[in-house]
């Protein structure tokens, strides 16, 4: 099978600073209380590939893979609030839009940072198209399998928490700009693969 790969705009990951805990008095004549840390926060996404009958037509197609994307987004913002493990991203994600993910999750954590919030796609229909998915051999398996899909990005909600507690947004463009993903049908699996993402920062929306 022939899967495009196309190169992502890496999230920026906020540098990692030194955590300091703080001890709360607790009025007499009760003890003081010792200093807890913040619970893991409980994974809330339904974390796993995004399945769907093989697209007969152009606009299902389409529809489908925008939900693969935004599921993608939903894994990826859900991982990421808790930074570590990459794993659930591969049954949704191939080729630079699985590395990009891993890698700006290894940043995080690595950082000490997490997320807060996530991404939200808006797809632009009319601009968004297919091709055929094909095979080693060239043979087309599915006349509709390659869904380029163009649209909103938006980042709003995006937060990043670094290890002290402070927030930065992430970013030094408008958390609005315009996207391009590509998302191809795997036929014997019976899923979509997010494949690659192109960020146009510049383009607001």
């Amino acid at each position: 099978m022939t899967r495009p790969t196309t190169t992502l705009a890496t999230l920026t990951a906020a540098a990692a600073l030194l955590l300091t805990g703080c001890t709360q008095q607790a009025p007499e004549p009760l003890p003081t209380q010792a200093t807890t840390e913040t619970p893991t926060p409980t994974p809330t996404t339904a974390i796993g590939p995004y399945e769907a009958a093989a697209p007969k037509d152009e606009a299902t197609a389409i529809n489908d893979a925008a939900a693969a994307y935004q599921q993608f987004l939903d894994i990826r913002a859900e991982l990421n609030a808790n930074p570590g493990d990459t794993k659930p991203i591969e049954d949704i994600a191939q080729a630079s839009a699985l590395t990009d993910a891993q890698g700006d999750n290894e940043k995080l954590a690595k950082a000490g940072a997490h997320v807060s919030g996530g991404n939200t796609f808006e797809l632009d229909t009319d601009m968004s198209y297919t091709s055929p998915v094909l095979d080693g051999n060239g043979n087309t398996t599915n006349e509709y399998g390659t869904a380029t899909l163009k649209g909103c990005l938006d980042r709003t909600k995006l937060i990043i928490v670094n290890k002290d507690g402070s927030t930065s947004k992430g970013a030094d463009h408008d958390p609005r700009f315009k996207v391009e993903v590509i998302a191809v049908y795997d036929v014997q699996q019976g899923r979509w693969y997010i494949d690659a993402e192109r960020y146009h920062a510049e383009e607001t929306c």
